[in-house]
């Protein structure tokens, strides 16, 4: 056999073994879109529920996540509340579920918060908590709720009102 003829040989060998290990690697990375899993849970709206605060200001929600910042109300008076309704929605395909949740301490007029008292509870009144789960294409309300425990001998300005959700893959 010449060794012209071997070469050319040993060409086509080669382009067919590139051509079938190209084919067999663009085949296994496509993905049918239609079934793959898909991530999007976020903060749908916040509204003032239950209040017997004053000067309120909405805290906004952060585009397209789970957090919110910017809100701040006045209490006046030991009885005054104010609760913060979170609409949590999964519009994904997947359930997700409470990593760690952060309720920053705010801003007050008295400096350091004392008596000033926080939680985040659900609509039957259950505190939230990590390892809670967001089934895929539902929603949950979630109650950021702030009184004051304690006298107040003038009003507490509270700014700065703050939440973090971080959810992950069920």
């Amino acid at each position: 056999m010449d060794k012209s003829r071997f070469g050319f040989n040993i060409l086509i060998i080669f382009v067919f073994l590139f051509t079938i290990v190209v084919l067999g690697i663009n085949s296994s990375l496509s993905i049918d879109e239609a079934n793959s899993p898909s991530w999007d849970v976020s903060f749908g709206s916040v509204e003032v529920v239950n209040s017997k605060a004053y000067d309120i200001v909405n805290p906004k929600v952060n585009e397209k996540s789970t957090s919110i910042n910017g809100g701040s109300f006045v209490l006046k008076s030991s009885d005054d509340s104010i609760s913060y309704k979170i609409n949590v929605i999964n519009k994904g395909s997947v359930d997700a579920k409470i990593t760690q949740f952060v309720i920053p301490e705010p801003n007050c007029s008295n400096l350091n918060c004392e008596g000033l008292e926080y939680d985040l509870i659900y609509d039957d009144g259950s505190l939230v908590k990590r390892g809670d789960i967001l089934k895929s294409n539902e929603g949950k309300n979630i109650y950021l709720r702030f009184r004051y425990n304690g006298n107040i001998s003038e009003p507490i300005s509270v700014n700065d009102v703050k939440l973090y959700i971080d959810y992950k893959e069920r």
